[in-house]
């Protein structure tokens, strides 16, 4: 083997990473080898020398490894949660392959012989993961690893015990309790979950949305007063901003890595005023806390949230609920505290009978179907802001939707009907003191022949 560089440093020996470890079943005379498999967890990997004689001196002949009968052999000793002690595999002519065509993206595979395991590496950085196989390789060879091809010693690490310090291990969880402790020269790249409640955050750090591992972020009574943009990128699985000063959800956060990932958000206690239109592009989403805040409504497309089991937006300013919400199917509900209108109230907007061409011309175009001038066919053409000005883009998705499906713009009946909520979940907090158990639902009909239609089905 050839001489490892010599900016090579003691922590190069040690690699964090996801681990995988299948053990090779031996296969009988008629059947073929298979696999068991356990689980992934977090691991430690760590090259080490260790000492024949320590073995001697315990008595120890019932080794988990094969022990080659020369001191100061090279082992790769594994570390996880369940096993903090270690596991250790001698090296010296026991690899039977390694495959790391993905090692830039921190994967590769050991298999070695004895015992027959397979170590299924991901999610390691790539340059330690490259400088630990390179090492692997020339330990294996028949001449083994010799100190002067390492500019640094190599860990010694006693048979079946591995004394590593806390700050060695992998950090996946991080509680600041003051802001005195809070991180200075950056998070630890392995952070799973981090909480910083009550310390005066003004503001989320950017390096928080850079954290490619964090999905439990809980950052509660602060005083933050916008969500970052660059938080969409995260693969968060919760988000706890509880008591703080946020006015705004982006609509940004509704697309990328957040949007299919995230499960649960709490943002009661703040300032909201309003939820995105394309908040039902969470597609993962189960739970959502807004309560105590100032919502006056909700977006019209709040019941293709198909996924929400919880929803609390108890103390907002809600006056009705949009016609979607009868799509959900909860198991629990709260919207206790809300200034909700009578039901019952019918009105007319414009003249159904005289639409004018601009909701024509909308109409047709929310159907996506506008006719070809060359050729008699019904043609899709989606529109945005580099196809149409930036007025008739929010004119068009200001759109509301009839009963039958038709997009209602400027002549509409609007009609509020009760919702009993008892329908749309299971366990539901009635809506006031009295204990009413309906909320009003906002209709909105496109032509008289669809409110009586409603009328009939209802």
């Amino acid at each position: 083997g050839g001489k490892i560089s010599a900016s090579l440093q003691l922590e190069d020996m040690r690699l964090t990473c996801d681990l995988e470890i299948q053990h090779e079943l031996r296969p009988s005379v008629s059947q073929e080898g298979t696999f068991s498999r356990q689980p992934k967890c977090k691991a430690t990997l760590i090259l080490g020398k260790k000492e024949d004689r320590l073995e001697r001196r315990k008595g120890n002949t019932n080794s988990k490894v094969e022990e080659n009968g020369e001191s100061g052999a090279v082992y790769l000793v594994i570390q996880t949660g369940r096993n903090p002690k270690g596991v250790d595999y001698v090296i010296r002519d026991n690899i039977k392959k390694i495959y790391s065509k993905f090692i830039s993206n921190g994967k590769a595979t050991v298999c070695l012989k004895n015992p027959p395991h397979t170590l299924a590496i991901s999610k390691a950085d790539p340059s330690k993961l490259k400088t630990l196989l390179n090492i692997l390789k020339l330990s294996h060879t028949s001449g083994g690893i010799r100190q002067e091809q390492v500019d640094l010693p190599l860990q010694s690490v006693e048979a079946g015990k591995l004394n590593l310090k806390e700050k060695d291990l992998p950090k996946s969880r991080l509680v600041i309790h003051n802001k005195s402790a809070y991180p200075l020269t950056g998070f630890p790249p392995t952070l799973e979950q981090l909480e910083a409640i009550g310390i005066n955050l003004g503001r989320i750090d950017n390096r928080i949305c850079h954290l490619t591992r964090l999905t439990y972020l809980d950052l509660s009574n602060n005083q933050i007063t916008v969500i970052p943009d660059a938080l969409k990128e995260c693969h968060l699985r919760e988000l706890k901003l509880s008591g703080n000063k946020i006015e705004v959800f982006p609509a940004v956060l509704c697309a990328g890595h957040f949007a299919t990932s995230i499960k649960l958000i709490d943002l009661s206690r703040n300032g909201l005023k309003i939820l995105p239109n394309n908040i039902n592009n969470l597609a993962q989403l189960a739970q959502l806390k807004v309560d105590c805040n100032s919502l006056t409504r909700l977006p019209r497309n709040f019941g293709k949230l198909k996924n929400l089991q919880f929803f609390s937006a108890s103390h907002n300013q809600l006056k009705c609920l949009p016609h979607s919400v009868s799509l959900l199917s909860l198991d629990s509900l709260d919207l206790f505290g809300n200034p909700f209108q009578q039901v019952g109230v019918l009105s007319r907007n414009g003249n159904l009978n005289l639409p004018t061409l601009k909701e024509i011309c909308s109409k047709i175009i929310k159907k996506n179907k506008v006719p070809h001038p060359l050729v008699m066919l019904l043609c899709r053409v989606p529109y945005d802001a580099t196809t149409l000005p930036v007025v008739l883009c929010h004119y068009l998705d200001g759109a509301k939707k009839c009963l039958c499906g038709a997009a209602c713009f400027d002549s509409y009946l609007h009609h509020m009907a009760s919702l009993n909520l008892h329908t749309i979940a299971g366990t539901v907090t009635s809506v006031d003191k009295q204990g009413a158990m309906a909320a009003p639902v906002e209709i909105y009909l496109c032509r008289a022949k669809c409110l009586k239609l409603w009328k009939c089905s209802a």
